[in-house]
């Protein structure tokens, strides 16, 4: 079939909501068969002939088509079709072409649909996937985003109300207010963009903005001797004291939560620090939410100016405070930060900001964050992106399982993620099912041909514990955190001997 068909007739260029009135307009008796044509300018004959259809018949509606060429599914069918695609690609299962095409040859061969698809090979046409794609332009073609298992399941209702909880009673608690709730996080910075090389140290802190200083690593990662001098930072910057404390968020990295002189020096100063539960800062930190991105995006386009004005020179660590400087200044905006703050539900405090969607990745697994001594077998769920070709054009590549084609996904959503395939399920036409409540479909919906995956994988018992969401400067957790520390050193004393 041609890719870029151009029309030939004037046949059928009225619109069905047109058709619909004048139809209406003749069976109420307001206008004429003759009258309504010229009105709506119409087809006489063919508005004649649904005016008959109409009267034969009160509950059949206007459907142009074209001859003997129809769709092979309802209007009905393929917005439940639609809305199964969004459903799947919501609990990070998004469909690749080469995999609606599938769905679709099962759909109207095991519901009895006439359809034109190859039976050779099970598969719906690319012409039929690219029109279903136009006809519902809600959906589009995305490349995921690489994330992991842990992050899918750690986002959950447990884990969220649990941080709410917390957060509720430290501001009731301390009388907080919007002015005294900060959050700090840590991100790499590189000097060729979208190198994902983390840098050593900075060697000089010339363009830095206005109160910035620089902390030399030798691993070029955060640690706690470095996170304590930034705290030592924040403690003047912020002006906390007992009579007005202040709530310091971050996640749970080493350096913050098992980091006893923070903890004792927050304490002293009237800080009150509170750990977000695990894999959950990209929807809960609003640092990750609002600013990170902009950040490396300014940052990138720092480098590349500066690369333009020095031509054969490369981006050093001399030159790296003076472009984070001016990176942070273009980012760093006071409509930024309160949007961080509104989007994650922490203030103004709104424990019903995320809605069922947003959970659903974690219904897979649907394990309760409160059960830490066990963890799922998560090392194989964690995907790459890799760049690949459209799957209309090179059908190949998805035969390939190191490369993971795009994903059908909502036009509107800002991200597309992806996990492990479930094709498999598509090659067992014969195992039991269960037919829900309401379909349009006569025999078999998406969901039964291809169910929702659900993890089938024995968990195991893990050896260390499980972070979770704590307020690090109460003393049950200062406590807990020493008798750890203790019995570490100890270990490692018996070890030396």
């Amino acid at each position: 079939m041609v890719r870029k068909y151009v029309r030939k007739t004037v046949m059928q260029q009225w619109s069905t909501e047109t058709m619909e009135q004048a139809v209406d307009a003749v069976i109420s008796g307001i206008m004429s068969c003759r009258q309504a044509p010229i009105q709506f300018q119409l087809p006489q004959t063919t508005l004649e002939r649904y005016v008959k259809k109409r009267k034969d018949d009160p509950n059949s509606v206007v459907d142009k088509t074209a001859g003997k060429y129809h769709c092979v599914f309802t209007k009905d069918q393929e917005l439940e079709l639609a809305t199964y695609l969004k459903d799947m690609q919501k609990r990070l299962f998004g469909f690749t072409m080469k995999e609606l095409r599938r769905l679709a040859y099962q759909l109207a061969a095991r519901n009895g649909c006439e359809h034109p698809f190859n039976e050779h090979i099970e598969m719906a046409g690319e012409d039929w996937a690219q029109s279903f794609m136009k006809r519902h332009p809600e959906l589009s073609l995305r490349k995921p985003e690489a994330t992991s298992g842990a992050r899918a399941m750690g986002f959950n209702r447990v884990a969220v109300a649990q941080f709410f909880t917390l957060l509720n009673k430290v501001i009731i608690e301390n009388k907080i207010t919007g002015e005294r709730i900060y959050n700090c996080d840590e991100t790499g910075i590189t000097v060729i963009p979208k190198q994902h090389s983390r840098i050593i140290a900075n060697r000089t802190t010339s363009g830095l903005p206005p109160g910035g200083w620089a902390e030399a690593n030798e691993s070029g990662w955060i640690t706690i001797e470095v996170f304590l001098k930034w705290f030592k930072k924040f403690i003047e910057f912020s002006n906390a004291k007992k009579e007005t404390p202040v709530v310091l968020l971050f996640d749970g990295h080493a350096s913050h939560t098992k980091n006893l002189e923070v903890i004792d020096l927050a304490r002293e100063k009237g800080i009150i620090l509170l750990c977000f539960p695990p894999h959950c800062s990209h929807r809960l930190q609003p640092l990750d939410v609002a600013f990170m991105r902009p950040l490396s995006l300014y940052y990138e386009d720092e480098v590349r100016k500066w690369l333009r004005m020095n031509p054969g020179k490369v981006v050093t660590l001399f030159q790296i405070s003076t472009l984070f400087g001016q990176a942070f200044v273009n980012a760093v905006n006071m409509k930024t930060a309160l949007k961080g703050f509104e989007k994650t539900g922490i203030w103004p405090t709104n424990e019903g900001i995320f809605s069922d969607s947003d959970f659903l990745p974690a219904e897979t697994t649907n394990i309760p964050i409160a059960e830490a001594q066990y963890e799922p077998d998560c090392a194989s769920a964690i995907v790459e992106p890799t760049p690949v070709d459209d799957p209309i054009e090179n059908s190949d590549s998805l035969n390939n399982p190191s490369t993971p084609p795009p994903k059908v996904t909502m036009e509107n959503s800002n991200k597309t993620q992806n996990l492990p395939q479930f094709s498999w399920m598509l090659d067992n036409p014969n195992a039991p099912i269960k037919k829900p409540n309401i379909s349009s479909f006569p025999a078999l919906p998406p969901e039964i041909i291809m169910p929702i995956p659900k993890l089938k994988t024995a968990v195991k018992r893990v050896q260390r514990k499980r972070g979770k969401t704590a307020i690090l400067t109460e003393s049950p957790y200062k406590t807990e955190l020493t008798e750890a520390i203790e019995r570490t050193n100890k270990v490692k004393e018996a070890q030396k001997k």
